[in-house]
């Protein structure tokens, strides 16, 4: 029965690769995020100072 371990490489791009691309997406994704809650945010002061 062949042993499948290091498959042409498969094995590290589900263990190493994957997270890694996961956690990229997530950072990116939480940085959008909080640049749009800190200009809603800047938004908002800028139209209570006017008033």
């Amino acid at each position: 029965m062949p042993v499948i371990g290091h498959y042409w490489g498969v094995d590290e791009i589900g263990v190493f690769v994957v997270p890694a691309v996961l956690a990229i997406f997530a950072l990116r994704w939480a940085e959008k995020k909080a640049r749009a809650n800190r200009e809603k945010a800047e938004t908002n002061s800028e139209s209570t100072d006017a008033d």
